[in-house]
C-alpha cells in the first residue's frame, strides 16, 4: 500500500430539501408564533445515500450559515497559502 490510499472520507452533500412551517403553539412550550425550518440533507456516505434531518429557527439557520461561510474562508486561506 502506498500513501495515496490513505485519507479522510467525509460524507458529501448531494441534495437539500427544506420547508418552513409557522409554529403557533407547542404542547411543551406554549405560544410560539415563529417560523420553524425543516431541513433534510441527502448525503453520499461512501456510496450509500442517507438523509440527515434537522429543525431550526431562523436564528439557528443564520448562525449555521455564518459558520459555514467562516469554514469556507478558512479553507480558501489554506489553499492560497499552500499554492504560494
Amino acid at each position: 500500500m502506498d500513501g495515496t490510499d490513505i485519507g479522510i472520507s467525509a460524507p458529501t452533500i448531494v441534495g437539500v430539501d427544506w420547508r418552513i412551517d409557522y409554529a403557533i403553539r407547542s404542547k411543551n412550550i406554549g405560544k410560539i408564533n415563529a417560523p420553524m425550518f425543516y431541513v433534510s440533507l441527502k448525503v453520499n456516505d461512501r456510496g450509500l445515500l442517507r438523509y440527515i434531518t434537522m429543525t431550526a429557527t431562523s436564528e439557528e439557520l443564520q448562525d449555521l450559515l455564518s459558520k459555514v461561510k467562516d469554514a469556507v474562508k478558512q479553507v480558501d486561506r489554506v489553499i492560497v497559502s499552500s499554492v504560494v
